[in-house]
């Protein structure tokens, strides 16, 4: 008898450690859930209005869930990842169908901007930067690039600043990096649109 309420014990924890791996635990608390749907409607309704690029936009929601998860776990889910990836790809796939102006060449080098910064920090010391958000950044690079290639570096930079004055007014020795790069990206399409894009912009991009 007793060992059979040891046996349960253990897959009842067991399960509970594969509920928080999953990013069903902590990482979707009603909080998190909430935050992401507000977000989400409001970047769907600046999209409808015609005021954000659909490409960048949607990409950026779509990776809100994992920054989500990472904040709390300090992890962003490859499948998560994997599939704001395919809503970049449909989502300018679309944009070539109707005529949209996206360059695949920009959206290559706006994620070589964002990313290749975070990967040899992750190559120089893989403790203080994952390789989850070396992907990350390839993707949101890759979705403000589709604006304009400059924006890359301007969302990296967004995020490290943020991330330092969190750290700092934290105290923290690290933190999930993750969420300020969804936050730098979003920036950087948001300033886009108000005219920071054309101070950005060359004549090639």
């Amino acid at each position: 008898m007793g060992e059979s309420v040891g046996v349960a014990e253990r897959t009842r924890v067991r399960s509970s450690k594969t509920h928080q791996r999953d990013g069903t635990g902590v990482g979707s608390s009603p909080r998190a859930r909430l935050a992401s749907i507000a977000f989400g409607a409001a970047a769907m309704s600046a999209i409808v209005a015609g005021s954000l690029p659909v490409p960048a936009t949607l990409t950026i929601v779509a990776m809100v869930p994992a920054a989500m998860i990472d904040a709390s776990e300090r992890r962003l889910p490859n499948e998560l990842v994997a599939a704001a990836t395919i809503v970049l790809a449909v989502a300018v796939s679309i944009s070539w169908a109707l005529g949209g102006s996206v360059r695949p060449a920009s959206m290559a080098v706006g994620a070589g901007a964002m990313a290749a910064p975070i990967l040899l920090v992750h190559l120089g010391s893989p403790r203080s930067m994952g390789f989850g958000d070396v992907k990350a950044a390839l993707v949101l690079g890759a979705a403000v690039g589709s604006v304009a290639w400059q924006l890359g570096l301007l969302a990296l930079c967004v995020a490290a600043g943020i991330g330092a004055g969190v750290g700092l007014a934290r105290r923290a020795r690290t933190i999930a990096f993750g969420p300020y790069l969804v936050a730098g990206a979003g920036v950087a399409v948001i300033g886009s649109e108000l005219g920071l894009g054309n101070l950005l912009s060359g004549p090639g991009s």
